[in-house]
């Protein structure tokens, strides 16, 4: 969210100042999914919505990635046996590239921790019972967005499952992902899209977040159809461009000695 000063800086007085400012019909996206007669609502919406002012349109800040900072390490002493942990990269904003490059950072992202198939499922549940969880998630805004790491481990297996870590995402970039991982999550996406948007809320959120996000509507079909075109070398490109270790952003709650602490760079890295 930011550096604690900026945060604590924060007012009442600069919400609601930017409440009056932004939220307002001008920058609101309606959409409407269901059975209904379109030329009365769109007549009740010009008798509510229709009657407020119209206000500032909001604009994103645009953010630099290289001004991200470089490698860190902060922790946060907590007592007991379990230590919780979140490693993150940054990443491009939705602004910054074509929507192809999501979907690849997000089959990337699958394929390292989304799901009970995942590769730091498989190895540090399965294989090693060493996490008590474990996933891989994507937080993306306008300009700027992050990969993270998510997980929960017994102290004493801290420092091996972060070198495992490590292990997985090198070996992804040295070698990249095999095609039964890519066309499973193909077709795995497939099978959410008939899912997804089965429900008329659904689909109204859909196409709400389309046209805010980006201002042109794609359909599930739109995106699967970009998807299907996804090479296996997009993939093992993506691993090396973001999972850069110099960038990663260590996070981490529990009981651990400061020796062990000292370590946690040499291990990732």
């Amino acid at each position: 969210m930011g550096n604690l000063e900026a945060i604590e800086s924060i007012t009442i007085k600069n919400i609601e100042a930017w409440k009056n400012k932004y939220v307002n019909p001008s920058n609101m996206v309606l959409a409407i999914s269901g059975n209904f007669d379109e030329d009365e609502i769109v007549e009740k919406i010009k008798q509510s919505f229709g009657k407020e002012s119209t206000g500032v349109k909001m604009k994103f800040p645009n953010f630099d990635s290289s001004k991200y900072s470089d490698f860190s390490i902060n922790n946060s002493k907590k007592e007991g046996d379990r230590v919780w942990f979140e490693l993150t990269w940054p990443t491009f904003g939705w602004n910054n590239v074509k929507r192809h490059d999501e979907l690849v950072l997000q089959i990337l992202n699958t394929v390292l921790g989304v799901g009970p198939l995942s590769r730091l499922n498989l190895t540090l549940r399965e294989e090693k019972n060493l996490a008590f969880y474990i996933k891989s998630y994507l937080a993306f805004f306008p300009s700027l967005g992050f990969l993270g790491i998510s997980g929960s481990v017994h102290k004493k297996d801290f420092l091996k499952s972060l070198e495992i870590i490590r292990e997985t995402i090198s070996k992804i970039a040295q070698k990249g992902i095999t095609n039964v991982e890519l066309n499973r999550i193909k077709k795995y996406s497939e099978y959410q899209n008939v899912m997804r948007y089965e429900t008329p809320e659904s689909i109204a959120n859909y196409l709400t977040s389309q046209e805010y996000d980006y201002g042109e509507i794609w359909t599930p079909n739109d995106y699967l159809k970009e998807r299907n075109s996804i090479k296996l070398n997009e993939i093992q490109t993506m691993a090396q461009n973001i999972l850069i270790s110099d960038r990663m952003h260590i996070n981490f709650q529990g009981s651990i000695e400061e020796k062990d602490i000292q370590q946690i760079k040499f291990v990732v890295k």
